[in-house]
């Protein structure tokens, strides 16, 4: 049985073949602010299309992939076209109303169908509060992550060429001054922040069957030792946790629990 890897990388091979040179296909594209992108990234002259198939783990938690789906909907342009392709063995689409379409890979007309939707993408009717939503939730993320800059600026760190591979931190789950917490007893993996981000897409974004609309909720803190800083983007994970709703706090803060509460009742409700 292929993986998500095989299934995304065969279907953006299929994509470049038919689109041409007009378009640009990525598969798995790296975006700065998730831990985990869409499937398949098209851009072109008829604007943006994201696939999205369900990894092993997503098909076992389907809140791993609501998650997935509502924060890369936040983080792509509002005119994004999200579309569902299900593993051949799917016995029925998660996340129904999520997608303007649903396709298969049991489906041998599979490329036919997805060029149409990446060429149509141009006509797909816009979220009428779109722009407004995104602006919202930009504002409200660029707050957050300045919050967790300025709380993680004296932290000793050293990079990592990649994820940490520890199998995650035991969280305990508390709040501090209504704000929900939690506190961790190592450090904190990649697979930590993924999980936190579902609960925090829960709580910070209504996912709406189009553009999530943020609610009124203030950023989480979650309080560590320590997070994985990668080579490549040394703040890649606290940006991606505090664009899920957490600010990255250290255990070794000179700020109380409550000290940082207030800063984040103060500086990440949306204005």
């Amino acid at each position: 049985m292929a993986n998500v890897t095989d299934l995304r990388t065969d279907l953006a091979r299929r994509l470049r073949q038919q689109l041409g040179s007009d378009f640009v296909v990525v598969a798995a594209p790296d975006h700065p602010l998730v831990m985990r992108s869409v499937d398949v990234l098209v851009g072109g002259r008829s604007g943006l299309t994201a696939f999205v198939t369900p990894s092993a783990e997503e098909r076992r938690r389907p809140a791993l992939l609501g998650a997935r789906v509502t924060l890369n909907k936040v983080a792509l342009p509002p005119e994004t076209q999200f579309v569902y392709v299900a593993r051949a063995d799917d016995d029925a689409p998660l996340l129904p109303g999520r997608f303007v379409e649903q396709l298969s890979f049991a489906d041998r007309a599979l490329t036919r169908a997805a060029v149409a939707v990446v060429e149509r993408s141009a006509q797909a009717p816009r979220s009428p509060y779109g722009d407004k939503a995104r602006q919202i939730s930009q504002s409200r993320f660029a707050a957050t992550y300045r919050v967790a800059r300025l709380l993680n600026s004296e932290r000793a760190r050293s990079t990592t060429d990649g994820p940490r591979r520890s199998r995650g931190a035991n969280l305990a789950f508390d709040t501090v001054k209504s704000i929900p917490s939690a506190f961790a007893d190592r450090p904190l993996s990649t697979r930590s922040i993924i999980g936190l981000s579902v609960r925090g897409a829960d709580r910070w974004f209504d996912p709406t069957d189009d553009q999530p609309m943020p609610t009124s909720e203030a950023a989480g803190l979650v309080f560590s030792p320590d997070f994985p800083q990668l080579h490549h983007d040394p703040e890649k994970v606290l940006r991606a946790a505090a664009f899920a709703g957490w600010i990255l706090t250290p255990t070794s803060s000179e700020r109380s629990p409550e000290q940082v509460a207030d800063l984040a009742m103060r500086f990440t409700r949306p204005q």
